[in-house]
């Protein structure tokens, strides 16, 4: 303030002139304060932005790391799990059932003892999956064990394959085991008691079905929670692709070999057909119903239909375990549309013009005749499905056919 004071006057400066330089101050001690303030908001407002992003990328990254662990530790306790339960089945069913009914040479045993062979062959490879999971969990790699061992292991899923084709049958043989045979009833309601629990072997032999199915999900969900720069990363991504092409080719495997069992049944179960054979390699069963087929002159009846991806047949109601063909046409032949109700009696039918029947005078109207249906609602299936079997039928052409049309 003394130098102030002499800078302006020093002490004969007026009054008015010591007020004015002290206000002058005052002001001037405001604005730097305010200055200082606003500088120090800014700052600290910058610092906490840049902050935040790195709080939250730490955190997410640390949530990821949880989940990722939460994942790794579903699927070693899960796949254990399966294992004591592919163990029971081995060692309270399949073992003591084998060792029992060892005389038993018919076909239908034969088709049991495959299964049961497949499910031991399962165990065994999952066992080592296993076990050199763990073997690497404690070696000098530990954060590739799953990924690398998956990659690895991939090729011993054939097992699954042979096994989930097997499934129905073996589960259909078993059924009629059980019905037929008093004393492998009673035999398994005893294997069933020994191991305490309340599954039975069906519940058991479901198991590496379901197993199989659920390795994408699992692997996915890792994937998911696996930063790209983890070392497994690469693994865990390479291992899903595989796993993903083996399930579905064992998809279609099954769905394969249920079309061809469903299509040999079809074709033993109609009569009146001596070149007929619906099995083939490219032909998938779509649908099957009664409908009323009523003719262009109005004649009816009620017929029973087999829809596949190529062609439609038709037949006379079922005569004690057989049906009585009579007629088929390709798909590619026909049209179908939705028309309104013919009589109160036949009502929901669906128009099928015939193209194959080449009508001589173009003035006359196309061949064709009515399929009616009980609903409006199985009009629409039917209608749909019909669309769906021929665009279906496109992408696998199997080929002329061998029957007249009736």
């Amino acid at each position: 303030m003394a130098m102030l004071l002499r800078r302006f006057g020093g002490r004969n400066a007026p009054p008015s002139e010591e007020i004015a330089i002290r206000r002058k101050t005052r002001c001037s001690y405001r604005k730097t304060m305010r200055v200082l303030q606003k500088q120090t908001a800014e700052h600290a407002a910058t610092s906490q932005q840049q902050q935040a992003p790195q709080d939250a990328a730490t955190a997410d990254k640390e949530a990821r790391d949880k989940m990722h662990k939460l994942v790794f530790a579903e699927i070693i306790d899960t796949e254990r799990k399966y294992l004591e339960d592919l163990y029971t089945l081995i060692i309270y069913f399949v073992r003591p059932l084998r060792m029992k009914f060892a005389d038993n040479y018919t076909a239908e045993w034969k088709v049991i003892q495959l299964q049961f062979g497949t499910v031991e062959s399962i165990f065994e490879v999952n066992t080592d999956f296993i076990n050199e999971v763990t073997l690497k969990l404690n070696g000098p790699e530990p954060d590739t064990a799953l990924g690398s061992t998956f990659v690895s292991w991939v090729e011993h899923l054939h097992y699954y394959g042979v096994f989930c084709n097997q499934q129905e049958m073996t589960t259909q043989k078993i059924k009629e085991f059980l019905k037929s045979n008093s004393q492998f009833r009673l035999f398994i309601s005893r294997c069933k008691t020994t191991t305490g629990q309340k599954l039975d072997i069906y519940d058991y032999l479901v198991k590496p079905f379901q197993r199989i199915l659920k390795y994408p999900l699992l692997l996915r969900e890792l994937k998911k929670y696996t930063d790209e720069s983890h070392p497994d990363y690469g693994n865990l991504y390479k291992a899903l692709e595989l796993i993903e092409k083996t399930v579905d080719c064992i998809n279609k495997s099954v769905s394969n070999s249920e079309n061809m069992k469903k299509m040999l049944a079809i074709n033993n179960s109609i009569v009146g057909h001596k070149h007929m054979n619906l099995v083939h390699t490219n032909r998938r069963f779509v649908m099957e119903g009664n409908l009323v087929k009523v003719s262009a002159k109005g004649k009816s009846q009620t017929v029973h239909c087999f829809l596949f991806n190529d062609m439609f047949i038709t037949c006379k109601p079922k005569m004690g375990s057989k049906y009585q063909l009579s007629g088929n046409v390709l798909l590619s032949k026909i049209d179908v549309e939705s028309i309104e109700n013919i009589t109160k009696e036949l009502s929901d039918p669906i128009k099928v013009i015939r193209k194959d029947k080449v009508v001589n005078d173009p003035t006359q109207t196309p061949a064709y005749f009515f399929l009616c249906c009980a609903s409006s609602e199985e009009k629409n299936k039917w209608l749909t499905t019909f669309t769906c079997a021929t665009n279906l039928g496109r992408s696998t052409q199997t080929g002329s056919l061998f029957l007249n049309c009736v």
